[in-house]
């Protein structure tokens, strides 16, 4: 490819506004005093580069450069520096110029010691703010993250020297999207990509190596290297620069976490790593799975350096593939495909050791770096097609013989054509660790192919057309988390986003309690990602009405309209209410998350709480109130369902569940007696007297709430179960879900309540309705039993009720649930929104299911129910508990209409409902309400 030609292959592959590469010239020998003040490869080719009259002077310190093609560095620093001066000074290597490897020859660079090889501007084309106090070096191995001073989230182009490669990193230390720029035989001037432009934040400087292919595995000593004229080689841990100028000790990150990722990435010798050497090879010293591999791979990256993708080997493609692919997945930074390629000569599928554009394409079209190959395998010689020289070795495998050597010559060599010719082969590394028919170098000596290997025209291997750009990817927020801080009456969001500041904005969006909809309430300014999790995000949002909010995030990528939505999660905002000593409202509850009550007034000492039924909106959710702490001034709870059922207990649909809480001892409500304590319950019958006995003949109802469980019986729920209700007391035992037959020796708190049944107001104002009583039909099956709301023979009527249910009996032995089905609305004109009862479902233990007996009324169990109901207005309340009296003379009827004298009055039926004044009455019985009174009245 001509020099116009590459040019243009730059500026399409990495979006660059590439300078022209030098003019090359080529001499022999130089003979005379030479300056060079042009942009040229001074190159000489000869075996002897100087006469003893040659020199070589540079003074176009911006770019030439003079390369010496036939002796690599350290012999150039031995033998010739002093033919070579810098605008008239004697070069001296770290002074006043570089000597590094130029494929296996050297080149010399004249830059100072004190030279800025990086200058980065704050407008695109080079414009605006300059900076260009970057250095080499590392921050504990990882990347520097820049400051105000050298462009944090401002740089938009930049100029990086020739023999330099530069990594760019969004967020701080290496974290976040990242991409490695390598100016290898020319300077790189360019604009950022759309991505990066304007929001890097961290940056490794390297100085960059131009190798040749060729090298060693596994092998770091120096002889072995300047034997084989290698340009890079490893073995199993870091390495260090001693090898340089001459070979490149590439560090080896082999396994999770050794040598760490910042061991290696302080090594300054190189800007590669291998990484993580065949995890998918079960027989290996240290296989580890893709996860366990990817767990780390965000740290290395944060080094700067590029990266070898995990190690193949033969037996572990699909491993490789799930690694690229989840890299790929990610937006992840995986520049070098790493193979072991010990084939014989016909291996790899049919198509032979040329088959690389295959892999290249495969995995993402990355380079290919072979780190580990020879020709065959001595574990498996017999197996490969044509063998190798294991299997072919004239004198045996474990034999240095020259026919081995000549052997091992003629079958490697073809190999070596390929690789040496191939573009998509960056480097490779022989494998000098096998038996003896397969070595280069042994005892200090090279063998025949050692000599081939040392002296071969490989060619670099580096190829900026064809390198792998990260992908980029944007990802929604998986983590997003909410809970309600009751203290400030605040929700506290909290999320990460792995997009770092690689967005054009972030928000956060709410769907309030009973709406469809979410609307925007903020924008969020951008993180630069500190983390491997991203950025990590608070909010704090300021609910302001009761219920359930729903949250989710958008993360809007760059240029993009369309945001990537992030999880969903809803949070409760409590509903609190005081009346007295009863403190009670409703919860939303749309998941199994803690919901934290915080009461406006606090108790004096621990109160009791007890939660009403749950609705059937969720069918296959057994469920099981579990509070997690109950104080004086607060408590918090979960709903969740049996563990051992079926079907996984999921709250998949709202719930609305209420609540009470009120201090334990003898109380009145109104004109209802009640008691409410609590007792250490065991799973035999535990037998409970009332501080306070009811009067004789009064069965009162009774409410139960399990309170804290402890940890050790969490994954057992525990079900309450009452029988032998009296005057006196009752009778209860807990039973384990899926028919456990575990013993509580010591026995779980479980509060109670007891009232008289009746309905009464619990405050001189008369905001506040309670109604208790008995279901008309015991609840027994899969089906719901009506139940209604009662005041002797009266039916009450409640608006927005709270219902609290618990069975009376115990018929059937076996764990059971209530549900609430739904209520029973009243119909007739003037009572809309008003509940005169509802529909009670007994659920059971399907473990402890016994044919024929769940479905028997035999076996059904009576219900008591408590319901709590705020009245608005008690004008409009249509309830039959008011003090009547029997009618006096007062309230007349004539012909069937009711007259009081002239006063105003209000007539009601039985039902509650209003009457016309002028109304001609059926039959039956009617209050009448005038002067603050109501009179019962029959008409005839």
């Amino acid at each position: 490819m001509n020099i116009k030609n590459l040019s243009l292959a730059l500026m399409l592959t990495f979006g660059m506004t590439a300078t022209a590469a030098n003019t090359v010239k080529n001499i022999a020998q130089v003979t005379s005093s030479v300056t060079v003040g042009d942009a040229i490869d001074y190159t000489i080719t000869g075996n002897t580069p100087f006469s003893s009259m040659g020199s070589v002077n540079i003074t176009n310190a911006e770019h030439a450069v003079v390369i010496i093609k036939k002796y690599k560095p350290s012999l150039v620093l031995k033998n010739y520096m002093s033919h070579i001066y810098i605008n008239g000074e004697k070069a001296v290597d770290g002074v006043n110029c570089q000597v590094k490897m130029y494929d296996r020859g050297t080149i010399i660079f004249p830059y100072a010691k004190d030279f800025k090889p990086l200058t980065c501007f704050t407008e695109e084309n080079y414009g605006g703010t300059s900076c260009n106090n970057y250095t080499e070096g590392h921050s504990g191995g990882y990347m520097k993250t820049l400051q105000e001073a050298t462009l944090n989230n401002k740089i938009k182009s930049f100029k990086l020297k020739r023999g330099y490669m530069v990594t760019f990193a969004l967020g701080k230390g290496g974290w976040g999207y990242s991409r490695c720029f390598i100016a290898d035989k020319e300077d790189l001037e360019m604009n950022l990509p759309t991505n990066m432009s304007g929001r890097v934040s961290s940056y490794r400087l390297f100085k960059w190596h131009n190798a040749h292919k060729a090298g060693i595995a596994s092998d770091g000593r120096a002889a072995a290297n300047q034997a084989l004229n290698t340009s890079w080689c490893y073995d199993w841990a870091q390495g260090n620069a001693s090898n340089l100028p001459d070979t490149e000790w590439v560090p080896n990150h082999i396994y999770e976490d050794y040598p760490s990722s910042s061991v290696c990435g302080s090594v300054s010798g190189s800007c590669h790593m291998k990484t993580n050497n065949e995890p998918g090879n079960s027989a290996d010293d240290r296989p580890q799975d893709v996860a366990t591999v990817l767990g780390n791979w965000q740290n290395l990256m944060r080094t700067g350096m590029r990266l070898c993708s995990e190690s193949s080997h033969d037996g572990s493609w699909n491993h490789l593939r799930e690694f690229i692919k989840e890299i790929d997945a990610r937006g992840w930074r995986c520049d070098l495909l790493d193979l072991h390629c010990y084939w014989g000569a016909g291996s790899f599928g049919n198509s032979g050791w040329d088959a690389f554009k295959a892999k290249y394409d495969e995995f993402g079209g990355r380079p290919i770096w072979i780190s580990e190959w020879t020709w065959g395998a001595s574990w498996n010689g017999g197996n490969w097609s044509n063998g190798g020289i294991f299997a072919q070795a004239p004198d045996g495998k474990d034999s240095y013989s020259q026919a081995n050597q000549q052997k091992m010559y003629d079958g490697t060599k073809p190999i070596l054509d390929i690789l040496n010719s191939n573009r998509y082969v960056e480097r490779y590394a022989i494998w000098n660790s096998e038996a003896d028919a397969s070595k280069v170098y042994k005892d200090g000596g090279l063998s025949i192919l050692g000599q081939y290997y040392s002296t071969m025209n490989d060619g670099m291997g580096y190829d900026p057309t064809i390198q792998k750009i990260p992908n980029v990817v944007y990802s929604a927020t998986s983590n997003l988390a909410a809970t309600f801080v009751k203290e400030k009456n605040q929700f506290s969001l909290t999320w990460n986003d792995p997009n770092g500041d690689m967005l054009d904005s972030l928000t956060v969006e709410v769907r309030l309690p009973g709406k469809s909809r979410f609307v925007n309430v903020a924008n969020v300014p951008l993180i630069d990602q500190n983390a491997a999790a991203g950025s990590k995000y608070t909010y704090s949002y300021t609910p302001t009405v009761a219920g359930v909010y729903s949250f989710r995030v958008c993360s809007y990528p760059i240029n993009q309209k369309t945001a990537k939505v992030s999880n969903t999660v809803a949070v409760t905002k409590p509903e609190t209410n005081e009346c007295g000593d009863m403190k009670y409202g409703k919860l939303t509850v749309a998941n199994s998350n803690a919901v934290d009550v915080r009461f406006d007034t606090p108790y004096g000492t621990t109160p009791a709480v007890f939660m009403g039924v749950i609705t059937n909106n969720n069918t296959q959710l057994y469920p099981y109130i579990l509070f997690s702490d109950i104080k004086y001034n607060s408590f918090s709870f979960n709903l969740t369902g049996w563990k051992k059922q079926k079907t996984a207990p999921q709250v998949k649909n709202s719930e609305e569940i209420p609540y009470f809480a009120t201090t334990k001892g003898v109380k009145k409500f109104g004109n209802l007696d009640a008691v409410v304590g609590s007792e250490r319950i065991e799973s035999t019958e535990t037998e409970v007297v009332f501080e306070k006995p009811f009067p004789e003949g009064v069965t009162p109802v009774v409410i139960t709430s399990l309170q804290k469980v402890t940890t050790s019986l969490m994954d057992y729920p525990l079900t309450v179960m009452i029988t032998e209700v009296t005057n006196k007391g009752f009778k209860a035992y807990l039973t384990f879900e899926n028919a456990e037959t575990k013993r509580l020796n010591l026995g779980q708190p479980v509060a109670y309540m007891a009232i008289t049944p009746g309905a009464a107001y619990m405050d001189e104002g008369k905001t506040l309705l309670i109604n208790a009583g008995f279901g008309e039909n015991n609840i027994y099956g899969i089906s719901s039993r009506d139940c209604t709301f009662k005041e002797k023979e009266n039916t009450v009527y409640h608006k927005n009720p709270m219902i609290f249910a618990s069975a009376q009996t115990n018929n059937y032995p076996a764990p059971i649930i209530i549900r609430k089905p739904f209520d029973n609305d009243a119909t007739e004109a003037g009572m809309e929104g008003y509940v005169y009862g509802c529909r009670f479902k007994r659920m059971v233990d399907a473990s402890k299911t016994l044919t024929g007996v769940s479905d028997n009324a035999d076996h059904s169990d009576k219900v008591g129910y408590v319901v709590i109901s705020q009245v608005a207005e008690k004008t409009t309340v249509p309830t039959a508990i008011e003090t009547v009296e029997e009618t006096p003379a007062i309230p007349k009827v004539n012909n069937g209409v009711i007259s009081v004298g002239g006063a105003e009055f209000e007539v009601y039926n039985i039902s509650g409902i209003k009457m016309d004044n002028n109304a001609v009455l059926t039959s039956g019985t009617y209050v009448v309400k005038t002067a603050g009174k109501s009179y019962k009245i029959t008409v005839k």
